[in-house]
């Protein structure tokens, strides 16, 4: 069951939005499960895909977007923070689409459109950051590991 747009209310007014300019750690760990400083870093990582890249791609990628120096396409309803804390909080919660229509006041339709995009942008990033990447351990780190469980 999805609630009908006319039921909905504006996005800028929504839950969400009340703890995003609230700047409450514990408002947004309840929410999507990161602090301010966690998200504000992934927000920064997350936001060049965000606004150099179309959500509306096809084939499971996304793709640049079209530099025709007109701005006359519609504007989307999430800035890059927004989507970014839609997609986290759909992960921290995985709750119904009701939910997430309610406390982000979009329709399910782009609420789907939204979580597809942020998710290859997360895939990107995750991908490239140094951080995120899966590695062996330099032998002396494996030796502190050893050590630290007692196996040598």
């Amino acid at each position: 069951m999805c609630i009908p747009s006319s039921a909905l209310m504006d996005p800028d007014d929504a839950p969400f939005m009340a703890v995003l300019r609230s700047r409450s750690d514990q408002a947004l760990i309840t929410l999507n499960g990161l602090d301010f400083k966690t998200f504000e870093h992934f927000v920064g990582l997350f936001e060049p895909y965000y606004v150099s890249n179309s959500p509306n791609a096809t084939g499971g990628l996304i793709h640049k977007k079209m530099a025709t120096g007109n701005k006359s396409g519609r504007k989307r309803k999430l800035d890059a923070r927004e989507g970014l804390c839609l997609y986290l909080t759909w992960c921290w919660k995985m709750g119904s689409f009701c939910v997430l229509q309610m406390t982000f006041g979009m329709t399910a339709q782009s609420i789907s459109v939204y979580l597809r995009f942020a998710r290859r942008i997360i895939l990107v990033v995750l991908t490239r950051h140094l951080d995120a990447m899966i590695r062996v351990p330099s032998t002396d780190k494996i030796r502190e590991f050893q050590e630290t469980i007692g196996i040598l």
